[in-house]
């Protein structure tokens, strides 16, 4: 079976399950009511790190606007120490990525009491329907029009970020640090401390969550000396799936483009960032740590403006570079990109 027929038969799937779910676990809540809302639960269990980052803030803003409020967080497990770090989140539970029915139930028992279940995810399936059913919660927050749980319609328009602004106001939260939250990790620091010091780095992570958005070998050989040039070194990031093609590029150049082969978790990553000078990123979740960070950004993003508007860097201090192709990172006008990042080291 190709490849085509197998994704059109995977979304017929999905629809389908949607629909029924619909019809078994789907009811309609009474108006939203904001008053007396104190218990907030965020459903975060997508294994998105980088829309985490994005929600943190809002989070933070609920503990420091609502007496009393309580925050807590359904996360999956890559996730799940990002919020443990955070002091205004009051506790986590674990979800597997793709949870049986019986585990959900289960959870939701653990929950206690929810006043408010926010959902900002754009995909909704069968199982989340079934949770969303089983916290029971007087109030849900989410974006699909055609989920008669959700009674409070958060916005989908613009950049993801606003789907917590509008949350916000819908509590009448009209003052707060919109700036997202980005744990660090004190051991990384102390262990790459010696390498980044007295040095301007320029941060470069140049793979994706897929082949299409992540660089080939060939590319970043090509580009690296672009950004190893007036007195910057190249720290190249890695992840365990990555870190030997990495350490074999970084042995091509010398000492100027270096590694973390120790790097084992996105707190460290974000901690690599914070080290830098610079940050250059095909990577979304990376984009939103360094604007987090308020780091100076270059973000190589695909020419898809539906999904830029919805994931742009959001940062002052950040440019945009375009691919050529949709679905290719590797195709880019090389002198461009050399005539864009003089402009951001002069």
């Amino acid at each position: 079976m190709s490849k085509g027929l197998i994704s059109k038969f995977q979304l017929f799937r999905d629809d389908f399950r949607f629909w029924l779910g619909k019809i078994i676990f789907d009811i309609r809540k009474k108006d939203f009511n904001r008053n007396h809302v104190e218990n907030f639960l965020f459903i975060r269990s997508d294994s998105k790190y980088g829309d985490s980052v994005i929600s943190s803030f809002a989070m933070k803003a609920i503990k420091e606007n609502i007496p009393n409020s309580v925050i807590k967080v359904i996360s999956s497990k890559n996730t799940y120490d990002f919020y443990q770090k955070m002091e205004f989140v009051d506790k986590v539970y674990s979800l597997k990525k793709r949870p049986s029915y019986f585990e959900i139930f289960k959870l939701t028992k653990e929950l206690g009491k929810v006043d408010i279940a926010i959902n900002a995810q754009d995909i909704v399936k069968m199982k989340d329907l079934f949770l969303l059913r089983m916290i029971s919660a007087e109030s849900n927050a989410g974006i699909l029009p055609d989920v008669k749980m959700y009674n409070l319609r958060l916005k989908n328009d613009g950049h993801y970020v606003e789907r917590f602004n509008s949350l916000l106001s819908s509590f009448n939260i009209t003052k707060y640090d919109s700036s997202y939250i980005i744990p660090l990790s004190p051991h990384c620091r102390e262990r790459m401390e010696p390498q980044f010091k007295n040095r301007k780095v320029v941060f470069f992570n140049p793979f994706g969550s897929n082949k299409s958005k992540s660089m080939n070998e060939e590319t970043i050989c090509r580009i690296i000396p672009i950004f190893a040039h007036n007195g910057y070194s190249v720290f190249l990031s890695s992840s365990p799936l990555t870190s030997d093609l990495v350490k074999r590029i970084c042995q091509k150049f010398n000492d100027n483009v270096f590694c973390d082969e120790q790097c084992a978790s996105i707190d460290d990553v974000a901690t690599h960032i914070d080290m830098s000078n610079i940050i250059v990123s095909v990577d979304t979740a990376t984009v939103h740590i360094a604007t987090g960070l308020k780091k100076k950004t270059l973000a190589i993003y695909h020419p898809d403006m539906v999904s830029y508007t919805r994931w742009h860097p959001n940062n002052p201090h950040s440019k945009t570079f375009f691919s050529q192709e949709l679905d290719n990172v590797n195709a880019f006008d090389e002198q461009e990109l050399q005539d864009l990042w003089s402009t951001m080291i002069s």
